[in-house]
């Protein structure tokens, strides 16, 4: 009878709280694809309205804190591209190179190429004083 009871109660516990981490875990899965998305249309936008995109940009910043790995650098990425756009001088290479070190090291590389054009942007700015 004792253990009948235990099992109940364990299941009346472990039921709810595996259904609350599995929530957990796909809200915030979920919450990285909606950054990824709005980061998707953004990179639209820099090429139509870099101004505008670079306004978006900034509201995105407080989110990109607790944002994962492959959003942040994607984020990172678009701030550098929509500063060339928008034709803001470049005082550092600090950044894009820390985001084309990561395209390096992913297998998915298909933001390499452009990580690498902004490097030499990137540094043509900085190293010509433009």
């Amino acid at each position: 009878m004792g253990d009948r009871i235990h099992q109940y109660w364990m299941m009346k516990i472990l039921v709810p709280v595996m259904l609350i981490a599995g929530i957990c875990v796909i809200v915030s899965c979920d919450r990285g694809n909606v950054l990824e998305a709005e980061l998707v249309d953004i990179d639209s936008l820099i090429y139509d309205d870099a101004d505008s995109a670079a306004v978006v940009l900034a509201k995105m910043k407080p989110q990109m804190k607790d944002a994962s790995e492959a959003v942040r650098n994607y984020y990172n990425l678009l701030m550098v591209k929509v500063d060339d756009k928008t034709k803001h001088t470049h005082s550092s290479d600090s950044l894009i190179c820390a985001v084309a070190e990561y395209y390096e090291q992913q297998e998915d590389r298909h933001l390499l190429p452009e990580a690498y054009y902004y490097v030499g942007r990137v540094n043509s700015c900085v190293h010509n004083g433009e």
